[in-house]
């Protein structure tokens, strides 16, 4: 025991549950910015996905879509018809899309509505 009253095994004990403890701290502190980045990418690569299986969907099925008026089609259509697949990661089935005839460009304009 030196004159201040701990040893020096107690002061080595506790600056180690110190540095353990910020450690951890610092290491859930950057997992969570991490998966707020991860969520925005997850995001948009979700909606990339439903975007190319639309556009595959509307070359295939564009006597039936009205040029006229706004199309609907939900991600279990496009599922049900082969052109995406549902898995556990990417649950689309709800995923409400709109399909639009632009006559100035003469092409189809899609847009992921969100839930």
């Amino acid at each position: 025991m030196n004159n201040k009253g701990y040893a020096i095994k107690e002061l080595i004990i506790l600056l180690a549950i110190i540095a353990v403890g910020f450690g951890v701290a610092i290491t859930r502190i950057s997992f969570a910015y991490q998966d707020i980045n991860n969520e925005e990418e997850t995001l948009a690569e979700e909606k990339n996905t439903l975007k190319i299986a639309t556009e595959a969907y509307i070359k295939t099925h564009e006597k039936d879509l009205k040029k006229d008026s706004e199309n609907f089609l939900y991600g279990k259509d496009l599922a049900d018809d082969g052109y995406l697949i549902l898995t556990e990661d990417f649950d689309y089935k709800d995923t409400k899309i709109k399909v639009t005839y632009d006559n100035t460009l003469k092409k189809y304009n899609i847009d992921i509505l969100d839930e």
